[in-house]
């Protein structure tokens, strides 16, 4: 078996491949450094700590304002004016010029050649934003123990770290850790991990990386969000079989998205309890975008250490834009009250399934 090449978390958030030992665990700024980024370009990028001038403020306490300053009004685009798919070319014009006029970003601010769709994506997101609300709690660990094919290969931990700056801006820190079971490594070691900083004031991430240390191949996955510039950096670089390859992309965004692992927990600040939640959101992956529809499947008792718990299950696709096909399949149980604690997950790959099941939890 050559790696679980999979999307292990949240609607494709951590590619379970496997990983060789490594001599300590790698971090978003190491992986920094493996790509040179010393210039002032990327200082904005940079993590430091927080100044906390007063120690008894309780750094779990979200933000009161999520999206009330966003760069695109409330107002937006009247439903009976959004774009048809069949709508005439003069008409989506018209659509596009209200959507920049309505704006608080102003027309001059935007990058030369910025895609309109991007502009009706944000007034779309606005509406799912301003319902959000987070769910966060400093020092919350989760760790789910992950099967594929039903054997177990490892846990998965989540971890929520003290906030910090990314440049001058205040930030969640969410980390994942990927670790082999010790029978699995004789066929693949799992360690692997997976960072995400997430802006404080709208709940939208700022940064993003991937570390894995493979059995046949090294990889270093880098997204840096330049949300003043509306684009995200992408840097890759994979060792395998002695044979080396990097790469740099950079590609347009819009100012309301996700990654991978913030998806799951903007998830649970959304209002997933309602029979008739359905949500759609950008979620960006190796600089790519793409769009994640996520819907409530149903109310459910499951098994959780050693009792029932009532849960919410709820259901998230991947899609490329202006297209049907599915790109990965993934279903999440969390509990039915204000925690929203993350209980168990499944995800449909091309071959088989992979579950997790929550073990342990740090509230």
């Amino acid at each position: 078996m050559r790696g679980l090449k999979s999307t292990c978390l949240l609607l494709g958030i951590l590619l379970l491949q496997s990983s060789c030992s490594s001599s300590r665990m790698l971090g978003s700024e190491d992986v920094m450094k493996n790509f040179g980024l010393k210039s002032k370009e990327y200082e904005k990028f940079d993590v430091k700590p927080i100044e906390n001038s007063n120690p008894d403020e309780d750094e779990s306490t979200p933000p009161k304002k999520l999206v009330e300053d966003s760069p695109v009004k409330k107002a937006g685009v009247k439903k009976t004016e959004r774009i048809k798919k069949n709508e005439s070319v003069a008409k989506k014009n018209d659509i596009v010029e209200k959507v920049i006029e309505e704006s608080h970003l102003p027309i001059n601010n935007l990058p030369e050649n910025y895609p309109e769709e991007l502009l009706l994506r944000d007034e779309k997101s606005e509406a799912l934003w301003s319902q959000f609300r987070p769910v966060i709690t400093i020092g919350e660990e989760t760790v789910i123990q992950m099967k594929y094919l039903g054997i177990t290969v490892g846990n998965f931990t989540l971890q929520v770290l003290k906030p910090v700056k990314v440049g001058e801006t205040q930030a969640y820190h969410i980390k994942g850790i990927l670790k082999s079971a010790s029978y699995y490594e004789m066929i693949y070691k799992l360690d692997d991990v997976i960072e995400t900083f997430i802006s404080t004031e709208d709940f939208v991430p700022l940064k993003f990386s991937l570390v894995q240390r493979e059995s046949n191949q090294n990889v270093d996955d880098l997204q840096l969000f330049d949300r003043s510039a509306r684009k995200v950096m992408h840097f890759y670089k994979k060792e395998k079989r002695k044979k080396k390859s990097e790469s740099k992309q950079e590609a347009f965004i819009p100012m309301f998205y996700q990654d991978f692992l913030s998806a799951i927990y903007f998830l649970r600040g959304l209002p997933i309890e309602n029979p008739t939640f359905k949500a759609e959101f950008p979620v960006f992956n190796k600089g790519k975008m793409y769009i994640s529809r996520a819907r409530f499947i149903a109310y459910e008792d499951i098994e959780y250490a050693g009792k029932k718990i009532k849960s919410i299950r709820v259901g998230a696709t991947n899609h490329f834009p202006g297209s049907k096909e599915n790109k990965g399949e993934m279903e999440f149980w969390f509990s039915r009250d204000e925690k929203r604690q993350l209980l168990k997950l499944r995800g449909v790959l091309k071959i088989g399934e992979i579950e997790g099941q929550v073990v342990s939890h740090i509230p």
